[in-house]
């Protein structure tokens, strides 16, 4: 410590790196694969040069490299990969944005510009790409949370008694109605745990925000307490 002595840390051990890695790629991505919020992800952009002749290639590249280099994006310049597989490789890997540039657009000065969330394609003056791209990485963040909070908020009820909250979690699957979060009054004490442990549900966390504090009745005591927890299974 600062005075120089010795003394037990605070910490915790629960492999919360790798939880948090499995709940971003399972709240957020897609059949198609991987989805990456923008803030996290390592390659943010990429952009895929497009062309068929031999006489293309030299212009498209040369651009391509400038442009990439400019947005500090990257550059798949691999050879003998067809645009679509180029495509779907970093669809799957979940980048956030994917660039083509053709000999169209070289000639018309624009380039297009895809998100991976929505699939929604935007032609862009490669002039006005570097702001265009700026406002949509801004943007794809926050869809992506404002999404993963609604889903979050619309499988979020609240139970008053057990049987409510068995009622609630008992169909077998998520996909059935049995991937909610139940609010619930709940003493802490061994005895609550095995109750609910008896239709497989446990407490999950206590929220740290004050939106579900409040007195109540525990659901399987009776007695009082002040707040709140989340009851849910683990799937």
């Amino acid at each position: 410590n600062k005075a120089g002595g010795l003394e037990y840390v605070w910490q915790t051990s629960w492999g919360v790196s790798t939880r948090l890695i499995g709940g971003l790629v399972m709240t957020h991505s897609d059949d198609k694969g991987l989805v990456l919020p923008p803030k996290m992800a390592p390659v943010k952009a990429v952009l895929v040069p497009i062309y068929r002749k031999d006489e293309e290639r030299a212009k498209v590249l040369e651009a391509a490299r400038r442009i990439a280099h400019d947005l500090g994006a990257r550059l798949d310049d691999r050879e003998g990969h067809t645009p679509g597989a180029k495509f779907f490789h970093w669809e799957r890997r979940g980048v956030p944005v994917v660039l083509e540039l053709g000999p169209r657009d070289l000639a018309s000065g624009n380039i297009v510009l895809k998100r991976r969330d929505t699939g929604a394609k935007e032609t862009v003056a490669q002039s006005a790409i570097a702001g265009v791209l700026n406002e949509t990485l801004a943007r794809m963040q926050q869809d992506l949370y404002e999404a993963a909070k609604q889903r979050l908020e619309e499988n979020t009820v609240t139970a008053d008694s057990l049987e409510q909250v068995k009622a609630i979690l008992e169909p077998a699957t998520a996909e059935k109605g049995g991937g909610k979060f139940v609010m619930a009054h709940l003493k802490d004490d061994p005895q609550c745990d095995a109750r609910l442990k008896e239709f497989k549900a446990t407490v999950r966390n206590v929220p740290l925000t004050d939106e579900f504090d409040g007195p109540g009745k525990c659901v399987v005591t009776g007695e009082a307490v002040d707040r709140r927890v989340v009851v849910a299974k683990a799937y």
